[in-house]
């Protein structure tokens, strides 16, 4: 049920969805303070292939969830728009790093909270704006580097979250003026 609060928004899931959105936001920094350590665990016992495997797989497995709760809720006529975006991920995540992998899914799913919660104009300026300050933030960072590159990776995450809301909201006005137009 909680996955299925995440993509209808009412005054109760709000509430919710900010609390998620909260602990997103927190984990950006926290990443960058300790994303080198963790990873450094991780691969004591996975393989960096093994890793963005993992990935690779709970990305396509949230995203076929979307695509299934989309067509179980009756707002199937954009689904084919994740066909597009699951061949674009594929086709990214064949050419990135597995630590950059992570930037997709930490962002993108903040830029889907922050547009489900916030308007569009604001989801944007949040979105650049934290991954500006995460980049900046890790430039002071004795163990790691500020990158225009990581930057770009972080924003086209955010709006690749973005757009996944938007697909969504937009689904959800359809269905509801139809609801009204058969009443």
């Amino acid at each position: 049920m909680m996955i299925f609060s995440l993509f209808h928004t009412n005054l109760q899931d709000r509430s919710r969805l900010l609390s998620v959105w909260l602990i997103t936001l927190l984990l950006i920094p926290f990443l960058s303070l300790y994303g080198r350590s963790l990873q450094r665990l991780l691969l004591a016992y996975f393989s960096v292939e093994t890793m963005g495997l993992f990935l690779g797989l709970l990305l396509a497995g949230i995203i076929s969830g979307y695509a299934i709760l989309l067509v179980r809720s009756g707002l199937h006529p954009h689904v084919y728009h994740l066909l597009w975006i699951t061949v674009l991920l594929f086709l990214l995540f064949q050419h990135i790093h597995a630590v950059e992998k992570m930037h997709i899914a930490t962002f993108g799913l903040l830029g889907f909270l922050s547009r489900k919660i916030f308007s569009l104009k604001m989801t944007i300026v949040c979105c650049v704006l934290v991954s500006l300050l995460d980049e900046i933030f890790q430039h002071f960072l004795a163990n790691r580097v500020g990158d225009l590159r990581d930057v770009g990776i972080n924003i086209f995450s955010s709006f690749l979250g973005l757009f996944l809301a938007f697909l969504l909201l937009e689904s959800e006005r359809r269905n509801h003026s139809r609801r009204q137009d058969q009443s």
